[in-house]
């Protein structure tokens, strides 16, 4: 059974619909005067700058690799089977 069959030709008779091409259009002069504006929340500010910084942040924190590489190498590395587990179950649900 094919489920997508003919989907090419559906979207093709959205692409040519009018209010397809009505928001594929420029702003005109018109929309302009009646003063559209963009406005961004304080929310969004705050979120957008909380974005840049994770983004500048290293992805690989070398003082918790360091530990965790000395603890494995003196044998005193231990995981709790039910953290683990609960990590497993969280990961995958």
């Amino acid at each position: 059974m094919t489920i997508n069959h003919g989907i090419q030709a559906v979207s093709s008779v959205y692409a040519n619909a009018p209010v397809a091409q009505a928001a594929r259009k420029m702003p005109t002069a018109k929309a302009r005067e009646n003063g559209d504006e963009f406005v961004v929340s304080n929310e969004a500010k705050s979120f957008s700058s909380m974005l840049e910084e994770l983004r500048s942040m290293d992805e690989v924190r070398e003082d918790k690799v360091a530990a965790v590489t000395q603890q494995i190498a003196s044998g005193s590395y231990s995981v709790s089977s039910e953290n683990v587990a609960a990590s497993l179950l969280n990961a995958r649900f």
